[in-house]
């Protein structure tokens, strides 16, 4: 889902967003859920990125996204989300509340870590 590439810290649920702003009050947050619904929106409001394991072009998480200007990669079909205990996993990598990675809107791609966003200057 379009919108560019976001390095940030993933959250689950209100009470996650409250902790990592705490910790982290300049830190950007990637959402993740395995899909979304229209109760998600006070989550998704507080956060500049959403990543889903279910969704496509036309899904709630993908229409939500583009509409409010954030930064999303949906249908993961590769991730895991464990609700209960507040993490995920893509592939064989764990990923706990705070993990940091980078999701790029543009091709889909998750990375784990933060980005490296490179602006050349031409004189």
């Amino acid at each position: 889902v379009g919108n560019g590439v976001l390095n940030g810290r993933i959250v689950f649920d209100a009470e996650d967003i409250a902790k990592v702003k705490a910790e982290d009050p300049e830190a950007a947050l990637i959402l993740v859920r395995p899909d979304t619904v229209p109760d998600d929106i006070d989550l998704i409001v507080q956060c500049e990125g959403l990543l889903t394991s279910r969704g496509g072009a036309t899904s709630h998480a993908a229409v939500t996204a583009t509409r409010m200007n954030k930064i999303g990669v949906v249908n993961c079909r590769n991730m895991t989300v464990f609700e209960k205990v507040n993490a995920c996993r893509i592939g064989e990598t764990n990923l706990p509340l705070g993990a940091k990675i980078a999701i790029d809107g543009h091709n889909g791609s998750i990375y784990l870590g933060w980005y490296l966003i490179e602006t050349m200057f031409v004189s």
